[in-house]
């Protein structure tokens, strides 16, 4: 295994000076259960690699705030802290489902929020319930702060492509408070080969909020391990937003779905099964929600 100097600093500020310093040389990490494999693995994105640096501890980035108008995430919230707190279990139930469905508890206990967003597997659990959620990261540099959006946070030319540079670090997820998704049904649902522990092969977080006539007043679906980095699908939430619930509305907007991810992704060996048990993975889901 190749060698590295592991570096941990007290503070958010001597950090950022020292990757501003050490551009390119520098890989951060927070749980690394990620990055621990990738290091052991001597994988190709860790060759020009010389430092490590440990951001685990930092105060400022570790915790869970709520505001007015927003739930502040900090980037190195493990996902057991995530699941412990009753704020975003009563009124951000995806993300809670989800955290509690990643790894097992060992895993849970070290991996974190922002660790899932910037190692970005196309499995990441935490990321589709974060994008039903309109969810922003800060992301910080020694002479820079900005916040965008989590969905223009992912780069659209490939897997494991987000807008972070050498010498910045993410250090806050944002969950607006919106009172849609505190009155609307929502499900997130994972598949994988085994019933725990499982990585998943396709991931769903979904929310519908309807009215009195059955009219729907909010939808929105975000997806994990379905395309090559999880994305909202806002052309089919369009489609049937303001549309009123018929009998057949789970079958219809099963098949967009899965007709999306035919056009999207192509015919491989794998369509003829994959895409008939998408189908009805959404069949169930969706009629759950109405």
């Amino acid at each position: 295994m190749k060698e590295f100097n592991l570096i941990k600093f007290d503070s958010i500020n001597q950090t950022l000076s020292f990757l501003a310093e050490k551009q390119g040389k520098c890989k951060v990490i927070a749980g690394g259960t990620d990055l621990t494999i990738a290091l052991r693995n001597e994988e190709k994105e860790i060759e020009k690699i010389k430092y490590i640096v440990d951001i685990s501890s930092l105060s400022e980035i570790i915790g869970i705030k709520l505001s007015e108008r927003n739930l502040s995430i900090g980037a190195a919230t493990t996902f057991t802290e995530i699941i412990r707190n009753k704020i975003v279990e009563r009124n951000f139930s995806l993300l809670f489902g989800a955290a509690s469905q990643i790894g097992s508890s060992q895993i849970r206990n070290m991996g974190t929020i922002g660790g899932n967003i910037c190692n970005l597997a196309p499995s990441a659990d935490s990321i589709a319930p974060l994008l039903v959620y309109n969810a922003k990261v800060k992301v910080i540099s020694e002479k820079d702060e900005k916040i965008v959006s989590l969905k223009d946070f992912f780069q659209p030319d490939g897997a494991k492509q987000i807008d972070l540079k050498n010498d910045e670090i993410l250090t806050e997820i944002i969950l607006p408070i919106d009172e849609n998704i505190l009155n609307a049904k929502s499900i997130f649902s994972k598949l994988g080969r085994r019933k725990s522990v499982a990585i998943s092969r396709m991931s769903f977080a979904l929310l519908v909020k309807k009215n009195r006539e059955k009219i729907i007043e909010d939808i929105r679906i975000g997806t994990g391990a379905v395309f090559r980095y999880p994305r909202r699908l806002f052309k089919i939430e369009n489609k049937y937003l303001g549309k009123h619930i018929s009998a057949n509305f789970p079958a219809k907007i099963s098949h967009d779905i899965a007709q999306e991810v035919l056009d999207k992704t192509g015919i491989r060996w794998s369509s003829a099964y994959k895409l008939p048990t998408l189908q009805q993975i959404l069949f169930r889901l969706f009629e759950g929600l109405i």
